[in-house]
């Protein structure tokens, strides 16, 4: 019993001290307290590294495609743990999944209006990349979307049994899978295999954000969407 306290009581001091060091309560910023946080926290109370410190490659691998402004794509999608799965859809700027994804309960919709989160959400409590993997993962933006598009190849194909967009480098042929996620609305998936949208962290000005769609006409390219509060995959980049 004694060693049962002891251990709780050191678990405490080492979440004051981590505190201390930037990490609290919620320590992944996803807008709630669970077992993950209580996992980071030991992991740093035992000298540990956490996916996501500053020097590690987050949730998923760097992939280097050699674009030209230096930019790395990660391997997988948020909430994913391969490049086959699909992981979780966003509103944008939230950092968290729920039950029901509508105008009136987005978190920026405020009276009649959607809240202004600046020119650029990425790197900000705002980027569900950073809070969730930290380091310096952080959403694309709407000209490192374009960028990907104009310095890689594109093909329709299947990964691991899955319908997928496949992104070659043209400089290096590396290459990304991003799978055909569809959408999620009201705890279902639709268009699931069909096509593929992912957020930028760059807003518009039609009250949504850019985004990347593919599909299997080869048909991708900086888009937008008509919304904020539709829930989307996102792919961080380093």
């Amino acid at each position: 019993m004694k060693r049962f306290v002891l251990f709780f009581a050191t678990l405490w001091l080492g979440v004051m001290g981590a505190n201390a060091q930037k990490y609290h309560y919620d320590v992944n910023n996803d807008g709630s307290v669970n077992i993950t946080d209580a996992t980071l926290v030991v992991n740093k109370v035992l000298g540990k590294d956490n996916p996501g410190d500053p020097g590690n490659v987050g949730g998923g691998e760097a992939v280097d495609l050699g674009l030209p402004s230096g930019t790395k794509w990660a391997s997988f999608n948020i909430g994913a743990t391969s490049p086959e799965q699909y992981g979780e859809y966003f509103a944008w700027g939230e950092l968290g999944e729920k039950q029901e994804y509508t105008e009136d309960n987005y978190q920026f919709y405020v009276n009649g209006s959607y809240m202004d989160l600046g020119t650029d959400i990425g790197g900000t409590k705002y980027d569900v990349a950073r809070m969730r993997w930290g380091g310096d993962w952080r959403m694309p933006t709407e000209d490192e979307i374009q960028e990907l598009i104009d310095n890689c190849t594109y093909e329709w194909t299947t990964y691991q049994g899955v319908a997928d967009g496949k992104f070659t480098s043209k400089k290096n042929g590396n290459s990304i899978f991003l799978p055909a996620a569809g959408y999620r609305w009201n705890g279902e998936l639709y268009d699931v295999g069909y096509y593929g949208i992912y957020w930028s962290s760059t807003p518009n000005d039609e009250g949504s954000a850019y985004y990347l769609y593919f599909n299997s006409d080869g048909a991708y390219w900086r888009y937008w969407y008509d919304n904020r509060y539709g829930e989307r995959s996102v792919r961080p980049v380093r």
